[in-house]
């Protein structure tokens, strides 16, 4: 384990490591034996007032750009505290906790008195992210909405699909249209930025490093979901992502977009889980060392 001035590195053993940058809260390295599953671009840049290009992190408080100008909230763009940790559970696993509290500049552009928790837990293969946002004031109710943007790390983002959105309806948001989703299997092999709404809880997305899949499991606070990539048309348009980036990432964000209501001094609360599935990992555990010499003996 360990805890610096800007971020907090989980260490659960067997070379599989958790990075968070108190930037934005944001997941900036996630390895399981030691495969990296985190995209970050090569230009990102990990500083105050600026968001992340790559990793795990929040959209928060709203979703898209408001009349105060600041795109997808604010929470990408602010140091977070680190609450309690890090530290393990009982099971071996690592975890830290990180909070997000009101402050003159969030309040200049939402203008609400609250604090939010985030907890990362790093398991054997699994991270699990629980969310909770505390509405502080006495009197005023508020509402938001969310996504958790992961940029999850691929070698070619052409060969990945996404099991799990067939039957979904969607909002084409390149194209401005609707939909339902009729594939079983959806793949990204253009410009792409697709939310969908009601989603199955669980969700893989395949063909992902080292022949291995991403099982996306939501609890019922996070029903919708958006696909993003912005292919090689796109990326020129956006900082600190180069040329070629799009290729190696695949953007899965799990959230709500409409609008959520917390009472005050109330707490609204909800936890995501990614789960690497290595293939090849399994298949070398389920290797027997004498059956090379059966026959032969």
């Amino acid at each position: 384990m360990f805890t610096g001035a800007s971020s907090v590195v989980l260490d659960r053993g067997d070379y599989t490591t958790c990075t968070i940058n108190r930037q934005g809260a944001t997941v900036t390295s996630w390895r399981v034996r030691n495969i990296e599953l985190v995209f970050l671009g090569r230009t990102a840049r990990l500083y105050k007032f600026n968001t992340v290009r790559g990793g795990i992190n929040m959209i928060f408080p709203y979703i898209g750009v408001s009349d105060k100008g600041m795109h997808h909230g604010f929470s990408r763009a602010t140091q977070w505290d680190i609450e309690d940790g890090p530290n393990y559970d009982k099971a071996g696993n690592a975890y830290v906790t990180l909070s997000l509290t009101h402050n003159n500049w969030t309040e200049s552009l939402w203008n609400f008195q609250f604090k939010i928790y985030y907890t990362v837990l790093l398991m054997e293969s699994t991270l699990k992210f629980t969310l909770c946002v505390e509405n502080l004031s006495s009197a005023i109710p508020f509402r938001f909405n969310f996504l958790q943007h992961s940029y999850l790390r691929v070698p070619d983002v052409s060969k990945c699909t996404v099991r799990g959105l067939k039957g979904c309806k969607y909002y084409d948001i390149i194209h401005d249209t609707t939909g339902r989703e009729e594939d079983e299997e959806v793949s990204v092999t253009k410009q792409t930025d697709r939310l969908y709404r009601a989603v199955e809880k669980h969700l893989y997305v395949t063909n992902v490093m080292d022949e291995g899949i991403f099982k996306i499991t939501r609890d019922s606070k996070m029903p919708d979901f958006c696909l993003w990539n912005p292919w090689s048309d796109g990326v020129k348009k956006l900082p600190h992502l180069e040329d070629d980036e799009y290729k190696f990432f695949i953007a899965a964000e799990s959230g709500h977009c409409g609008s959520i209501r917390v009472e005050p001094k109330t707490a609204w609360k909800s936890t995501q889980i990614i789960e690497y599935i290595s293939t090849k990992y399994q298949e070398e555990c389920n290797f027997n060392f004498f059956d090379l010499f059966k026959g032969y003996c």
